[in-house]
């Protein structure tokens, strides 16, 4: 059985408009106090020693922002109670034992079908299980309808002292299962080839940028890739956006002879014919 502890819910909007007033630092405390409540299913020790644990702070620190929190709870017994999140924890753990209770009908009908099926010994009659269907399908439809999720999906509470706090979407809406994902791998040694420089040419002049070197490009392309050990599912993409981003990044220089097509032709038969990988070049 699920356990209630493995996620929080949370009200964003309400929770942000309830402390507006709160600090980045006071903020992070806030949430970890109410994680820890939330994970130990009970109210915190109203020691700062301990509370300072919990939020990651000394305890000088922690006294210094403690009255800005206790606002959002109520102090009391020697303890910090917060009615919000008592309120969840009760309706999560009533809704996780309903699920339990309706999974357990389905079990004991799915037994009884199971039994009413089973032929007597040495009998060659077909059983009539028809009186056991309906119970055993009213139960999975039960069960299917009810256990959506294990925890509770809580209305916003106007209380101003309580954030409220409500569950995520969690998972795939629509059913459909996640197209999986294309295996990476390092950069061949024969890439980019010549159709690739071909096209990176195109479209910087197309840009009015013939001044970029298509042969230094590869050169920067390979030693910067090699040198990350970079995984690539699409090494035509990863090129790609290198290419089109070398024209923001790399000022014109008009001193500087644009690259020509004859280079770009040389460096393709020469990569072609030796396999040499230009990321190894000084």
């Amino acid at each position: 059985m699920t356990d209630v502890r493995q996620w929080m819910p949370l009200h964003i909007g309400v929770y942000l408009k309830n402390t507006r007033r709160l600090t980045t630092e006071q903020h992070g405390a806030y949430l970890l106090l109410i994680m820890e409540y939330w994970q130990q299913q009970e109210p915190l020790p109203d020691d700062d020693d301990d509370l300072a644990s919990v939020t990651g702070l000394v305890t000088e620190r922690w006294t210094e922002i403690r009255p800005k929190l206790e606002r959002y709870f109520v102090i009391e017994n020697g303890v910090w109670r917060h009615e919000r999140i008592d309120r969840e924890i009760e309706e999560a753990n009533t809704k996780l034992k309903e699920k339990a209770e309706r999974m357990q009908r389905v079990r004991e009908a799915r037994a009884s079908k199971q039994s009413a099926a089973k032929p007597a010994k040495g009998s060659i009659t077909k059983t009539d299980t028809s009186s056991v269907t309906s119970p055993v399908t009213e139960a999975v439809t039960e069960t299917v309808a009810g256990s959506t999720t294990h925890l509770p999906s809580p209305s916003p509470s106007p209380s101003i002292n309580n954030p409220p706090i409500v569950p995520p979407s969690g998972g795939n809406a629509t059913g459909e299962e996640k197209p999986k994902r294309k295996r990476r791998s390092r950069l061949p040694d024969d890439f980019p080839s010549q159709a690739d420089l071909e096209t990176a040419q195109a479209y910087w002049s197309e840009h009015s940028r013939s001044d970029i070197n298509p042969r230094r490009q590869v050169e920067k392309f390979r030693a910067h890739h090699e040198g990350k050990g970079t995984l690539a599912a699409s090494w035509p993409a990863t090129w790609r956006t290198w290419y089109v981003n070398a024209v923001e990044f790399q000022k014109p220089n008009q001193n500087k002879p644009p690259g020509s097509s004859s280079d770009m032709s040389r460096w393709g038969r020469n990569n072609q014919q030796s396999n040499l990988s230009l990321g190894d070049h000084d």
